[in-house]
């Protein structure tokens, strides 16, 4: 569950885990359900991790998404006898140890034949179907919280297709509706 939200949402592994149930908007099955990133789970000196509130993170990577049908499922899934300030993923009931699913993936990945998967691919992958479903790069740049449209841009910018029909459609409309 927590890869594919990671897939769904294209947000970090230490974004989703310290996703809190106070930072869902849930309005119900068949309506829109929006997430809101303002925390990370971040690695101390000592090995250990502390989740960084919003002050402590850049204020343009604070981000508020919705999510698509099947990935507010999980989630809303998660959300069931959770108080307010519990996180919504947790493994046997405790937060997540990220190096224990990255072991899980690792061996996943390997059992699937996808050598080259890692967690930040699950982000790539997001991004990546998003581009190739026609999102323009500012509306990534946003979604996935990057602060500079140039690091969206580097990074995600090979995946851009041509224009699509209708904006050919649209600028051949302007073109003839010009007087030359």
């Amino acid at each position: 569950n927590l890869a594919a939200f990671l897939i769904g949402s294209g947000w970090r592994l230490g974004e989703a885990l310290a996703l809190n149930v106070a930072s869902v908007e849930d309005y119900g099955k068949g309506r829109p359900m929006w997430v809101t990133m303002s925390r990370v789970l971040r690695r101390n000196p000592d090995g250990t991790h502390t989740i960084a509130e919003a002050e402590r993170k850049a204020q343009k990577s604070m981000r508020r998404i919705e999510l698509d049908p099947a990935t507010a499922a999980i989630v809303r899934a998660r959300l069931t006898g959770k108080r307010h300030s519990d996180l919504v993923f947790t493994h046997d009931g405790r937060a997540w140890a990220p190096h224990n699913f990255r072991n899980r993936l690792t061996r996943a990945r390997k059992s699937a034949g996808l050598e080259n998967a890692t967690i930040h691919w699950l982000r790539h992958t997001h991004v990546a179907w998003l581009a190739m479903s026609g999102a323009p790069l500012p509306e990534l740049r946003k979604r996935i919280g990057h602060a500079d449209i140039t690091t969206t841009i580097g990074t995600y910018g090979g995946m851009i297709g041509d224009v699509g029909a209708a904006t050919l459609g649209a600028f051949a409309a302007l073109r003839d509706a010009t007087p030359t």
